[in-house]
């Protein structure tokens, strides 16, 4: 009760007014956020009070208590008004004290009288921080009706790496870390778990700017999503502000992304070729039903959307582009796509074809899995009754690089599930965090590339 009135007579408000007054970014209140006032920020606190009228909010070198100009006019004048206000509580809180507090209570807070001492500069003379005794009290009590559960995990879930710790991972670490074992130390080590504090934590920690460590991030996400039980917060915290300092010293934290002029040239250049393309798209579309492309002629050249291929629509080769006809080494990249080609001599009519690096580890083409896809395609179409003779049969489209994206999603999350034991949505949640998206389902079986 004694406590309770303290904090009323010196109103709940005040501290945190001071914060403001000299532009803090995060104001606190004594007894709301009791959790998350240091020593440090009451040595400011009262530093502020008993300061010059132009003193910021730091820890003070020198425990003199300035005289203040009551005559000044203007802001200055303001603040010397406030500053006198507060110190009148203090010297009233202190008498307070003496008054309630036996002798004995009384002179153990006084050992701490290095911090509670100002001098007087105007004659010398000692008084006491009231407001500092009050913070010795709640210190030493830890009132439970003054500091509520609720409030420590608010702060816990508001408090991000941005904007409220101005991008440093050391201070929100270090706050975030401090709050949850004052909270445990309070209220039981099972007022917040270790997964809703993590939670919390990578929640703050994905406010971060720096790409490097996002990435990090991301991936400690993912470690923390696959085995909570074995996942350690501490371990986060510490390679988290390790990462930080490094890249801080290697100045690389705020560097800004520079524009990098290989990438401006590529940049320009595919523009000119999309220009480009778009023509011979046009072209195409004129020439393309009557069996030619740019100045074809009978015997060719033929061009699909650009694309040289290498026979007339319609014909054979004319689903085929003709750089996959001629053999020029053991693999070929696509111009198209980018993806592995490996020459086989088993299609085109025995002749060779370059086709799709189809093994498991996508550096090789397994002939015998192609054939088997494809004799299980051809019974699908011939069940559906669209399947047509030899000379007309139409052949699997190349699928799309979004279409394959999807099947190698669709793979990692069946691993996922069936070696990882976990169960499918944290699979799909895992996968999505790893890839930035993904979509359920749309799988289909490799599509023939001849």
């Amino acid at each position: 009760m004694v406590v309770i009135v303290a904090l009323h007579f010196w109103s709940l408000e005040t501290v945190g007014f001071i914060t403001r007054v000299i532009k803090s970014k995060s104001p606190k209140n004594l007894s709301t956020d009791f959790a998350t006032c240091s020593k440090d920020d009451l040595l400011k606190w009262s530093g502020w009070i008993h300061g010059d009228v132009d003193c910021g909010l730091e820890i003070p070198t020198q425990r003199i208590q300035k005289t203040l100009d009551l005559k000044a006019t203007g802001n200055l004048g303001l603040i010397a008004h406030l500053k006198h206000q507060l110190r009148i509580r203090c010297d009233m809180l202190m008498h307070f004290w003496r008054q309630l507090l036996k002798e004995s209570s009384y002179s153990s807070f006084m050992a701490d009288k290095d911090i509670l001492e100002w001098t007087r500069e105007s004659d010398g003379t000692v008084t006491l921080c009231g407001l500092t005794f009050l913070w010795l009290v709640l210190e030493c009590i830890e009132p439970k009706s003054v500091i509520d559960t609720k409030e420590f995990e608010k702060f816990i879930r508001d408090t991000k790496l941005n904007p409220d710790c101005d991008d440093d991972v050391r201070v929100y670490c270090n706050t975030v870390v401090e709050a949850w074992d004052k909270l445990k130390l309070k209220h039981g080590a099972n007022a917040m778990s270790a997964n809703t504090f993590t939670e919390h934590l990578f929640a703050g920690l994905m406010t971060a700017k720096n790409e490097l460590f996002l990435d990090f991030i991301k991936r400690q996400k993912i470690e923390w999503m696959t085995a909570p039980d074995q996942f350690k917060s501490k371990d986060l915290t510490t390679n988290s502000i390790n990462l930080y300092n490094s890249l801080v010293l290697q100045e690389t934290w705020k560097e800004e992304p520079k524009e990098d002029p290989n990438v401006i040239a590529l940049t320009t250049q595919n523009r000119q070729l999309l220009a480009e393309n778009r023509k011979l798209k046009k072209t195409s579309k004129q020439n393309d039903s009557q069996g030619g492309g740019d100045g074809a002629t009978k015997n060719g050249p033929w061009f699909t959307n650009g694309v040289e291929m290498a026979g007339p629509p319609g014909k054979k080769g004319g689903s085929i582009p003709k750089w996959r006809t001629i053999k020029k080494g053991e693999y070929m990249k696509s111009p198209q796509s980018g993806d592995n080609h490996q020459w086989c001599p088993h299609h085109f009519g025995d002749k060779g074809l370059y086709m799709l690096c189809n093994s498991v580890d996508g550096k090789s083409h397994d002939h015998a899995k192609w054939k088997e896809m494809d004799d299980e395609r051809r019974a699908k179409w011939e069940k559906k009754g669209k399947s047509k003779d030899k000379s007309g049969s139409k052949r699997g489209r190349t699928p799309s690089l979004k279409v394959k994206r999807k099947e190698e999603a669709n793979k990692r999350v069946q691993v996922m599930v069936t070696e990882k034991g976990l169960d499918h949505p944290t699979a799909l949640q895992i996968e999505a965090l790893y890839t930035g998206t993904f979509e359920e389902g749309d799988s289909s079986d490799e599509e023939s590339k001849e």
